[in-house]
């Protein structure tokens, strides 16, 4: 048997074509990484909002390697050392002197040697030998960041049963995104969990985003949208401008992508 919510809310009141469904439930995670279980506490229904912008995001950084990104192929090395050994004799055989050879080897390899390519004569031998160091730059992947997003609604209300639906929707969604004092207040129990869905349809393979169990970061109330302060006599704001953000708990991985492609949940 499905329990029943401890809440649920609607606007409008009539239910729309297309809309989205927030859904909360207490927070409960028995070992990293499982699905959380716990029974959906509350629904509220939603028009769609004003966006619909889904971001996915990976970190990468560059790193350089400096002379160990050669290491990888003694033969380039060995063969690239053969070659400045011809160089050098070709260039002593044409009359260069030692002492003048001995100049530019030094020169080279203060402008391409770590630490030292870097100093003041570091930078003097470079500007001497035309040479810099090659940094082997490359792109080191560092993980996945976890997915956030930001919905924005426009609510206005067409009578005083709609207006009190969206205040205490307002209300509730205040209290459950923040957390509850336990342990005589030597404690904080988490705040509730959200889920963000939107129905427009039995849309296969569908791009709309899916908010997973995910924390609300934010809730932001205008009570003056659409850029002008008017209320109805009984108090109530004409329109109100919400925006809300969310930060789910779980990074998405390669198989969140196939599972659904193939109707895994």
């Amino acid at each position: 048997m499905v329990a029943t919510p401890s809440f649920s809310y609607s606007f409008p009141s009539e239910v729309p074509l297309y809309y989205c469904r927030l859904s909360m439930k207490e927070y409960s995670r028995p070992k990293p990484g499982s699905q959380v279980t716990s029974e959906t506490k509350g629904v509220i229904r939603l028009p769609m909002p004003l966006q619909l912008v889904d971001d996915y995001n990976i970190r990468v950084n560059d790193t350089q390697f400096d002379l160990l990104g050669n290491v990888g192929n003694l033969g380039d090395i060995y063969a690239a050392g053969q070659s400045k050994i011809q160089e050098i004799s070709d260039e002593l055989k044409g009359g260069t002197s030692i002492l003048d050879m001995v100049k530019k080897v030094g020169l080279q390899a203060a402008a391409v040697m770590p630490g030292l390519s870097d100093t003041g004569l570091g930078r003097f031998a470079q500007s001497q030998t035309g040479m810099v160091r090659n940094p082997h730059l490359t792109t080191i992947f560092e993980g996945v960041s976890l997915k956030t997003y930001s919905f924005s609604w426009r609510l206005s209300p067409t009578s005083d049963s709609e207006a009190r639906q969206i205040n205490s929707m307002l209300n509730t969604i205040k209290g459950y995104m923040h957390p509850k004092l336990i342990g005589a207040g030597f404690a904080l129990e988490y705040p509730y969990l959200a889920n963000l869905e939107f129905e427009v349809g039995d849309v296969a393979y569908s791009q709309l985003p899916k908010v997973r169990d995910s924390f609300i970061t934010k809730l932001d109330v205008n009570t003056s949208g659409g850029g002008s302060i008017a209320f109805y006599r009984d108090g109530n704001p004409v329109t109100i401008d919400i925006s809300m953000g969310f930060q789910e708990i779980d990074i998405m991985t390669r198989d969140d992508f196939i599972q659904s492609r193939h109707g895994g949940n």
